[in-house]
């Protein structure tokens, strides 16, 4: 009889627990539908190779403050999907994004706040590589991760969807929430011109890609470092009024700011007396 008690105890237990993590799911996305995320972008006509910034933005409808995470693609909790007109869904990488602490922000009831948009910038990508894994696995692999495989977000012309997925901050959970944007559309253009004549010097080229992006590029050497500002150089001069010169000349002149500043570091110890 005592056996009989316990199963019965455990079976209302476990029923019960089913019910309540069935409610707090239930009441979750229910507060997830009464907050508002968006995604913005500063243009959805460009052309192939042109970098796309995005903007995020949340709104609480609800009756209660809300936690939101505020750090943006910097600190992780952002994430970005790009689909081409009639395919589905794949993830955008960068391997700098989500290196920052996150900043949780106490959002009052019809209260706004836009996101942290520092970095966030699309154009190429870190795709994936399943070359060590056998066809199946590769397959499996993908199927899971769902990344984008190639270079370029935009990798050719066409009309191409852009959303962001993120989340609400649970006091117990933390980041569990899940909140999706609406897709917004980019139409990507074959470029004409002098720009087709930029495009065809830079296409494929990931350093030059991510100055346009980020204001630098990722090789450390010295001789490659000077070798390509030497070609963004010549480009800006020789078709300035191109839309990928508007993009390269400022970031150009950030990264030698940013050269000129370590160069400087290094000189300032290298003179302390030991």
């Amino acid at each position: 009889m005592k056996r009989k008690n316990v199963h019965i105890l455990v079976v209302a237990t476990l029923l019960l627990g089913s019910l309540l993590t069935a409610i707090f799911a239930s009441n979750n996305l229910e507060q997830s539908k009464r907050v508002t995320f968006t995604v913005k972008s500063d243009k959805n006509n460009i052309s192939l190779g042109e970098v796309v910034s995005l903007e995020f933005e949340f709104f609480n409808e609800e009756e209660n403050n809300v936690q939101i995470p505020g750090g943006g693609v910097m600190a992780g909790n952002i994430e970005v999907f790009v689909a081409k007109k009639g395919e589905g869904f794949r993830k955008y990488f960068r391997s700098d994004w989500g290196r920052k602490n996150e900043n949780i922000v106490t959002l009052a009831p019809n209260q706004k706040h836009k996101i942290d948009d520092t970095d966030a910038t699309i154009l190429w990508n870190g795709k994936p590589s399943y070359s060590h894994l056998n066809p199946d696995a590769a397959k499996r692999a993908d199927a899971q991760d769902k990344r984008i495989l190639t270079d370029y977000a935009f990798p050719s012309t066409g009309t191409y969807f852009v959303k962001a997925v993120t989340c609400l901050i649970d006091g117990s959970n933390g980041c569990s929430i899940p909140v999706e944007s609406e897709p917004i559309q980019v139409v990507v253009n074959e470029p004409v011109g002098d720009d087709l004549e930029v495009w065809n010097q830079i296409k494929g080229n990931r350093e030059i890609a991510l100055l346009m992006q980020k204001g630098g590029f990722s090789t450390g050497k010295e001789a490659e470092k000077e070798k390509l500002t030497k070609q963004v150089e010549q480009i800006i001069v020789r078709y300035p009024n191109s839309i990928y010169s508007s993009h390269l000349k400022p970031n150009l002149e950030k990264f030698r700011a940013r050269e000129t500043k370590r160069d400087e570091f290094y000189k300032t110890i290298k003179q302390k007396p030991e």
